[in-house]
């Protein structure tokens, strides 16, 4: 899984169906004319382009394909904002595998979340790496 630019996986964990969600960070673009072999996101992501020199990424990967190969599961998206982001670590529910969480590093003014009503943080005070920590 990755693209043209820099990718990297830095997190897995598996539900009990065998699919794989994965957290990581890319520099690559977005599949598409300009960029065929770019990073692969779904439709319906909730962030569809790279916004900043790297985002994170997170992706949940069917692994129970029976050709013995992994293949893009039912989500692939961009996470980040501005500046460079990166995932470094996947959990989920344990009981429900419903909910999964992922969290990393951010130095991004605009990241996502900070617009919205209940964030814990609305912006990141100086430019230097800060956690982030997101719930689906």
């Amino acid at each position: 899984m990755g693209g043209t630019g820099n990718d990297s996986g830095a997190s897995i964990a598996a539900d009990g169906s065998g699919d794989a969600f994965v957290t990581g960070s890319t520099s690559s673009g977005t599949i598409g004319a300009a960029d065929p072999n770019g990073f692969p996101v779904t439709a319906g992501a909730i962030q569809s382009v790279l916004n900043g020199p790297q985002n994170a990424f997170f992706a949940r990967l069917n692994t129970n394909t029976g050709t013995g190969q992994s293949s893009l599961g039912s989500y692939s998206t961009y996470y980040g904002g501005n500046g460079t982001d990166s995932g470094t670590s996947v959990a989920l529910d344990p009981v429900t595998f419903s909910t999964f969480y992922f969290a990393g590093d951010t130095t991004s003014s605009a990241f996502p979340g900070f617009d919205l009503p209940n964030a814990l943080q609305t912006s990141i005070p100086v430019a230097e790496p800060k956690t982030h920590l997101s719930r689906s």
